[in-house]
């Protein structure tokens, strides 16, 4: 059903993935396309940015190479004041420097004629020094400049020499000669200033075109970049859909497998039902025969106590009571995975063993265990270390105070070497003589109540006289020496 659901799903999203590729493919085409425009325009751009900031820069310079000289001319009618201007104006006939400097002030200012009694007026104005220090220099009249230059060629047209007929038409003259050579200059850079506004409005228009398409890139590479975003989410829920098609094809293979393995478990599970009802018939008898094999048999042999099993069974045929006919201590009491572990520990494989493990284990009585090998010793060591086993003998200095303390603290022990007779101070232990008060479990052991852990363990072994040993084997063998009783 689930696979039947996310095919149709699957297929969706496929087609909706293989649609945003195609568009995605178009729009990086186009994005492409647009991104080599701009990137030729703006090396464009910058290369006419790299041509005009040249031309200005050369533009500056030629005009800064005139502005030291304005700068000092402008400096020096700073310095004039009106004594200055009245000693020029006291001339009733100025000499001929001072007149030509003044003619030439007249020319630049725009006076009607260059006479004295002009060069006078202008002299008279308030304003005269304001007049020359924001004089127009940029946009000074080509018959002007030519008539000026005149002026200039005049050898004695400087300085030096009009100082020493009035120092301040010295500093007028600086002013004109300044003026003079601004205007040459202005006149090499104003083409270049011209050719630099053109320019600039040619970078200015060819800026917007770029700034236009890198919008138009913007917009395309956005607009790629959440198709691009949206394709890259379908692509992750096409392939979670897929994990999810090929997890449930895995599952429902492996459920197959199992359905299969289960159907040839069904004839067994079949058997066994019917085995255990049938044995649910026979659990009473069976009961009784494991019980009185645990409570009865401990102390016979292999041959004795075969012969109580039976003499049982008549008795309960006899009784009608129902029983298993193969009912053996070994397949109804014992647990598969223990007697592997107890052979693994030392205990031999025989059915006799695997009978007196059963009555060491199973017993409600401390097991006393007749083990002339010694191998029920071994076993019972083996099986214990985990448990930290203690091994006692009654012969130990102060074993009853170890007993107490392995009954405090759960830990089994092992008392060997037992005679005929036991030390009386034993009692209560081997008959289990627990009470309880509250919650507690005690004993009454060593004249004293002691705390009792329900995890005590004890196990006794005899020592048995070379004569019965002897006499033992010759009757029944080497292989069938130990037995238990509980």
């Amino acid at each position: 059903g689930e696979l039947a659901q996310l095919q149709p799903e699957l297929e969706t999203k496929a087609d909706e993935t293989d649609k945003l590729l195609e568009l995605v493919n178009a729009d990086k085409t186009e994005a492409d396309v647009v991104k080599k425009i701009v990137s030729k325009e703006e090396a464009e751009v910058a290369v006419q940015t790299q041509l005009i900031e040249a031309m200005a820069a050369e533009a500056q310079r030629d005009l800064d190479s005139a502005l030291p000289m304005l700068e000092a001319a402008v400096k020096a009618l700073n310095s004039l004041n009106k004594n200055d201007i009245s000693e020029i104006k006291s001339f009733p006939k100025p000499p001929d420097l001072v007149q030509v400097v003044m003619e030439t002030v007249c020319l630049l200012l725009g006076a009607p004629d260059v006479k004295w009694a002009t060069a006078k007026a202008i002299l008279g104005d308030p304003n005269f020094l304001k007049r020359l220090v924001q004089f127009d220099k940029e946009n000074i009249p080509e018959p002007t400049l030519r008539k000026l230059r005149k002026y200039i060629e005049n050898p004695n047209f400087v300085p030096s020499a009009v100082e020493k007929q009035s120092v301040a038409a010295k500093s007028l003259c600086q002013w004109v000669l300044a003026i003079n050579n601004f205007s040459i200059v202005f006149q090499d850079v104003e083409p270049k200033r011209l050719a630099l506004a053109s320019a600039q409005a040619m970078l200015a228009e060819s800026k917007a075109k770029l700034l236009e398409k890198q919008e138009q890139l913007a917009h395309i590479t956005d607009k790629l970049r959440v198709l691009t975003d949206t394709y890259n989410s379908n692509l992750a829920q096409k392939k979670q859909l897929q994990d999810s098609i090929t997890d449930t094809r895995k599952k429902l293979e492996r459920a197959a497998r199992i359905n299969t393995g289960l159907a040839e478990e069904q004839v067994r599970w079949a058997s066994t039902l019917a085995q255990e009802e049938a044995e649910s018939v026979n659990l009473v008898g069976n009961a009784f025969l494991g019980a009185a094999g645990v409570s009865y048999m401990g102390a016979f042999t292999r041959a004795y106590r075969q012969e109580m099993l039976t003499s049982w069974k008549l008795l309960m045929h006899a009784a009608r009571v129902p029983f298993s006919e193969d009912f053996t201590l070994a397949n109804y009491l014992s647990d598969p995975v223990a007697v592997r572990d107890w052979n693994i520990w030392g205990l031999p494989t025989d059915a006799l063993s695997i009978e007196n493990g059963i009555l060491v284990t199973n017993g409600r009585r401390w097991p006393l265990m007749i083990d002339p090998q010694g191998q029920a010793n071994k076993w019972i060591k083996k099986m214990e270390f985990h448990n930290r086993l203690v091994v006692l003998k009654q012969t130990d200095e102060g074993y009853l105070k170890q007993l107490d303390s392995c009954l405090k603290s759960g830990t089994p022990v092992l008392l060997e070497n037992v005679g005929e007779t036991l030390d009386p101070a034993l009692e209560p232990v081997l008959l289990r003589q627990v009470f309880k008060i509250g919650q507690r479990s005690l004993i009454h052991f060593l004249d004293q109540d002691s705390e009792y852990d329900q995890n005590f363990r004890s196990v006794e072994r005899p020592c048995v006289c070379a004569e019965c040993f002897n006499s033992w084997i010759e009757q029944n063998g080497f292989h069938s020496t130990a037995c238990v009783c509980v």
